[in-house]
């Protein structure tokens, strides 16, 4: 007779350690679930059903798809492919390859124009207000990209007004856990046109801009792209684009980023952890540690609420991972995360969409809908709304958790 959700929610906020057996069982239990939910839900254009709303039954019709649906549904890609590293499942890496063709289909070519070139180097495209204004005729103008070149980035209908960095991130790091964990280099041509895709939108001593056809950066994309260049330069270190645009994006995060940024914190954590891991410069590790101790001592009611949280959690677990990294350190701040994840999880696991989650919501909810969407997370129990992105974030915070050694665990 299987245990109850609740029951094992309750048991886990009981338990010294995430670590403990049974916890560690339910962990696996809801990534199993989850990636099996991912998978059932991939549509035959590879990519996957963005949400649902579990009251009525209904998804966001795909003509009404906003471009930060397939962010975010990218994203989910994502999380498969960091799941897959480790368990290598033929029937995820299928998926991820799917969706992997998915996002070359939608990707456009891109380079950075010369006069584009220029006016960075003036310091002229620093200034994202003065040039908000102007953006439309600069497009007209072919000052804001060239549209030919090495780079690649995806976009939502074909139109450079749709293209969104963050999906050009994701199916870089996507297609870089896809190569490692299959060794299948179908897509090494791709992984070189977004990495210079994202190049071509890094602005000269700023970050990376969240569309071909806007000036604005954006905090999440920020971290984002560091984490897929820091990827794609462990394994092509010799692309003198890509390298010099991972440098000159780093230069501008240190700075940028020294204090706890809530768009920033759970990419940019991610990203430096990766840095950490990959090259063992601890002064990653004193950025992370930093951004962590502020997060905990200035927000950490964030946690506290009956809201999906996975993405504060992946900021929280891949920290934890570059600290475990380093022998003999002070665990003073490791431990302090820990419980603070500890704390979170067990509201956490009632987000995910089992047989007992009506009892769970308070409203009625769709039976069909709920058995269809098994496995998936929840945005709220006041608000059960799936969705592909919120499903990958918990999904990826489980991987983190499973990949920490066992003494911490």
């Amino acid at each position: 007779m299987s245990v109850s959700r609740i029951a094992l929610a309750v048991l886990a906020f009981s338990l010294p350690v995430v670590g403990a057996a049974q916890d560690e069982v339910e962990i696996a239990q809801a990534m199993d679930t989850a990636v099996t939910q991912l998978i059932s839900s991939q549509l035959g254009d590879g990519l996957y059903q963005y949400d649902v709303d579990l009251r009525s039954g209904q998804s966001t019709p795909p003509g009404q798809l906003g471009g930060m649906a397939l962010v975010r549904q990218s994203l989910a890609a994502f999380a498969l492919s960091r799941y897959n590293r480790r368990n290598n499942d033929p029937a995820v890496r299928n998926s991820v390859r799917m969706a992997l063709i998915a996002l070359s289909e939608r990707s456009l070519p891109i380079s950075k124009g010369s006069i584009q070139t220029a006016l960075e180097h003036l310091g002229l495209m620093n200034r994202w207000r003065l040039w908000r204004s102007l953006r439309v005729p600069l497009q007209r103008l072919g000052w804001l990209y060239d549209t030919e070149g090495t780079g690649a980035i995806v976009s939502a209908d074909g139109r450079y007004d749709q293209t969104y960095t963050g999906a050009t991130a994701f199916a870089l790091a996507t297609g870089l856990l896809y190569r490692a964990e299959s060794g299948d280099k179908a897509f090494d041509d791709w992984l070189q046109r977004w990495a210079h895709g994202l190049a071509a939108l890094r602005v000269h001593g700023r970050g990376v801009r969240e569309s071909a056809g806007h000036l604005t950066e954006s905090h999440y994309v920020n971290g984002q792209s560091w984490l897929a260049l820091i990827n794609y330069n462990n394994v092509f270190p010799d692309d003198v684009a890509a390298a010099g645009a991972l440098s000159g994006l780093e230069a501008y995060i240190y700075e940028r980023y020294s204090r706890y940024n809530p768009g920033f914190f759970h990419w940019g954590n991610m990203a430096a952890a990766e840095r950490v891991l990959v090259s063992n410069d601890l002064r990653w590790l004193e950025f992370l540690r930093k951004s962590v101790i502020q997060f905990l001592s200035e927000e950490p009611q964030r946690l506290d609420s009956n809201e999906n949280k996975c993405h504060l959690l992946e900021g929280l677990a891949s920290y934890m991972t570059a600290e475990a990294s380093q022998a003999g350190q002070d665990n003073s701040r490791e431990s302090m995360a820990f419980t603070a994840i500890r704390n979170a999880l067990p509201r956490t696991l009632l987000l995910q969409v089992d047989h007992e989650i009506a009892s769970r919501i308070p409203q009625p909810i769709d039976t069909v809908t709920t058995k269809a969407w098994n496995g998936a997370f929840i945005l709220s129990i006041d608000t059960p709304l799936a969705r592909a992105d919120l499903t990958g974030h918990c999904l990826n915070t489980f991987v983190y958790l499973q990949a920490l050694p066992g003494d911490i665990r």
